[in-house]
């Protein structure tokens, strides 16, 4: 018994030892419940979703990296070697050399600041004007206009004032700084003109003519000028002042005081065609009338003298002289 008893714990060893290698075994007769198969079946689980994880990150990394094509290089075409053609081929490397030396370039240029002038400090470079700034400059002269018409306004008056104050020279020389300062305002020289005309018609002469040297094309000094030698019966110097404006700054005045010089000069002709134009501008004029009837009457057209004497005598803003004038030219004319 003894002996079979030994055989059989002899046995159980062997088989126990043979049991640590069989995990199948083992893993039923471990104590602790350790399982070597599943263990295993995880691992490769987590090896495989790490194996996947890298292979789809590098796919989405492939994705978002631009595609680099390189443009094919431009290559020279093998031509005989001969002298022209070995020429033309070092033309073409030559062109392609210069462009890429201009590529560069370009890569390389900045845009400068513009040029300073430091003299004024300001650029080179002058933006336009904008309406805005125009407008503005436009006013600026304007407030500058007037307030120097105001201030000569205000010098005329105050010579007009004191003219009895001083002598003669003295108002010269006061008149003479208005004449000069104040040049290019023709209204107020004219204003000054028309007084000197009625105190001093000796500085009147002087002045007038330093504003027609000044200004020999405005056609209002050679006006005054022929108004005032007309008024003096100097009927010749009246003509040459009125020759002298021009015929498209003649106005219905002007016109009218040539026709009366015509008239007073005996050029009743050259007259009647001055005042025939004057009746486009007054058709129904009384005083126009009975001026070209005068005329008539003196080149001996009584008949044409008696019409515009009945055409005048119908104008109800003739004054009562003159009404009585035309009556006595009609009833000369019946008899």
């Amino acid at each position: 018994m003894s002996v079979v008893n030994e055989m059989l714990n002899d046995l159980q060893k062997k088989q126990s030892k043979a049991n640590l290698f069989d995990p199948f075994i083992a893993r039923q007769e471990t104590p602790s419940g350790f399982n070597f198969r599943s263990t295993s079946y995880v691992f490769i689980a987590l090896l495989i979703a790490v194996i996947a994880y890298q292979f789809f990150s590098n796919n989405r990394k492939a994705e978002q990296l631009p595609i680099i094509v390189k443009a094919p290089a431009i290559a020279v075409p093998n031509l005989p070697k001969t002298t022209a053609v070995k020429e033309k081929v070092d033309a073409v490397k030559q062109d392609l050399d210069e462009d890429k030396t201009v590529e560069l370039a370009i890569d390389k240029t900045t845009i400068e600041p513009p040029v300073v002038n430091r003299a004024t400090s300001r650029t080179s470079f002058q933006p336009p004007v904008s309406s805005k700034s125009f407008a503005e400059n436009k006013t600026t002269q304007t407030m500058k206009s007037v307030s120097r018409i105001n201030q000569a306004e205000k010098k005329l008056v105050s010579l007009f004032r004191d003219w009895k104050n001083h002598s003669q020279l003295s108002n010269r020389e006061k008149y003479k700084s208005f004449f000069v300062d104040y040049s290019e305002l023709h209204s107020l020289k004219i204003k000054a003109l028309k007084f000197l005309k009625v105190r001093d018609k000796m500085l009147f002469g002087e002045f007038l003519n330093l504003s027609i040297s000044q200004y020999p094309e405005d056609p209002n000094y050679h006006y005054l000028a022929a108004k005032y030698y007309f008024s003096e019966k100097n009927y010749s110097l009246a003509s040459g002042y009125l020759a002298n404006i021009k015929t498209n700054d003649r106005s219905f005045n002007i016109s009218r005081l040539a026709a009366l010089t015509f008239q007073k000069q005996g050029k009743h002709q050259q007259a009647i065609d001055i005042y025939q134009q004057l009746m486009i501008v007054q058709p129904y004029s009384g005083e126009i009338n009975m001026a070209i009837g005068i005329s008539y009457e003196a080149i001996d057209n009584p008949n044409l003298a008696k019409t515009n004497f009945a055409l005048a005598l119908k104008d109800q803003r003739l004054n009562k002289l003159q009404r009585q004038f035309i009556r006595q030219r009609l009833v000369a004319h019946q008899g």
